[in-house]
């Protein structure tokens, strides 16, 4: 079963890619904002890498903040 993250993957057709230990997978939007996964509840994450903040997201929420940008 795929994850959303993967899924998030295969709509936007951009490869997920690991921080600098490998360790955190996530999808770039930009310059400024990455999607995260959380481990445990595999719920998505909108992280905005200027302000150092982040919210849970739906995959639709996602899909269609990308679509903006």
């Amino acid at each position: 079963m795929n994850s959303n993250l993967q899924t998030l993957s295969i709509l936007l057709n951009i490869q997920i890619q690991s921080d600098n230990i490998g360790e955190i997978p996530y999808i770039p939007l930009g310059e400024r904002y990455i999607v995260t996964e959380d481990q445990f509840t595999k719920e998505l994450e909108l992280n905005d890498l200027h302000l150092y903040q982040w919210t849970i997201k739906s995959l639709s929420e996602i899909l269609n903040f990308a679509a903006r940008l």
